[in-house]
């Protein structure tokens, strides 16, 4: 009987040996509460990535547009155009000065095709942004390659002042974009937010006559923006 007895206690510390290194293996012991502690590993989120193009005397809405992008999971750019290493905002409000991340002459093709979108906020940039040879250039690769191109009140005549880029499509528009819009070809529509193609722009939310960037539809833009990557 007392053979039986050794054998069955030699099986249990067996058994016990064998459950205990599988618990090191897989946890920690903590010596506090005597269990056994799961280790975690977190994967790191690898996020889409969004583009800001800014020239000087940019739009506020630049500054709810980044907000409200990285809100919804984008690594957001901030792509200058100009010489100027300092790029000044909208001089209808409180002068901002802002550092762009980049320069738009490094923005080579390979390195756009990394982002899903480029945004483009209201402003008095409107005015230079549309002449340079290196915005037409980028804006025309976002339409061939299927980038998603948003902009929102004076952002939209950036895209208007360049050749076919808004031909046949629809733009959200308000009253200091309607003529541009028109005149490029493009469909106009009085709605904050409208998707078409690559397209997606918001009508008002900048300039003394356009509401103010108070009232941008910054985060349905956001979110149609997340909605369309999701998408595709």
């Amino acid at each position: 009987m007392k053979k039986y007895i050794w054998s069955f206690i030699i099986i249990l510390l067996i058994l016990f040996s064998a459950c205990s290194d599988d618990s090191v293996i897989n946890g920690a012991f903590n010596e506090t509460t005597n269990d056994f502690e799961i280790e975690s590993v977190e994967e790191d989120i690898v996020k889409d990535k969004a583009v800001i193009l800014i020239g000087n005397e940019f739009g506020n809405t630049y500054f709810e547009m980044k907000s409200a992008l990285e809100s919804h999971d984008f690594e957001v750019t901030t792509v200058g155009v100009g010489r100027n290493e300092l790029m000044s905002s909208c001089p209808n409000h409180e002068n901002v000065l802002v550092e762009p991340d980049m320069n738009i002459t490094d923005l080579d093709e390979a390195m756009l095709m990394e982002y899903k979108v480029l945004f483009i906020p209201s402003g008095k940039h409107h005015r230079s942004l549309p002449f340079n040879k290196d915005v037409q250039n980028v804006l025309n690769l976002c339409k061939e390659n299927q980038l998603i191109i948003s902009s929102v009140c004076a952002g939209n005549i950036v895209l208007t002042e360049i050749a076919d880029l808004v031909n046949g499509y629809s733009i959200a528009s308000s009253s200091i974009t309607y003529d541009a819009i028109k005149e490029a070809g493009g469909i106009v529509v009085y709605k904050d937010v409208v998707e078409d193609g690559v397209f997606i722009t918001g009508g008002k939310g900048g300039g003394k006559t356009g509401n103010g960037f108070e009232d941008a539809p910054i985060e349905a833009l956001a979110l149609k923006i997340r909605e369309a990557v999701d998408a595709k």
